[in-house]
């Protein structure tokens, strides 16, 4: 995912070697989102990164793609909300700012439509 174009033919190539045999059961092929679940350590290898890089990075998080619902909790209700940053930043000046929720759905679904809740806008329609 992210800017790793051809990890997920390393891992599916790793994962459907497994599945060789005859009592083995003929399982769906993973889409590349669920894929990326299941990189390991030797997949980045494979990839081309030096072992001794990825032997630094203790944690890989595999991001999904957002809605525009997912991005508008993100604005009302995150610890670091924007919105909440600017009204504090307004209020300096004496400005009480408001954003009406429907005000907050339409930026949202602007961001959702831009794929700014995509990790790959390719992948994302």
């Amino acid at each position: 995912m992210g800017r790793f174009l051809g990890l997920e033919k390393i891992v599916r190539k790793r994962s459907q070697a497994a599945q060789i045999g005859f009592s083995t059961e003929q399982a769906e092929p993973m889409m590349d989102n669920e894929l990326f679940k299941h990189v390991t350590t030797q997949d980045y290898i494979d990839f081309g990164f030096e072992a001794e890089f990825i032997g630094r990075i203790p944690v890989r998080v595999v991001c999904e793609h957002l809605e525009a619902n997912d991005l508008e909790a993100i604005l009302k209700y995150s610890e670091g909300s924007l919105l909440r940053q600017y009204e504090r930043e307004f209020e300096a000046y004496g400005i009480d700012l408001k954003v009406k929720d429907s005000g907050i759905t339409k930026i949202a679904e602007m961001a959702a439509d831009e794929k700014n809740g995509c990790p790959r806008p390719d992948d994302c329609g």
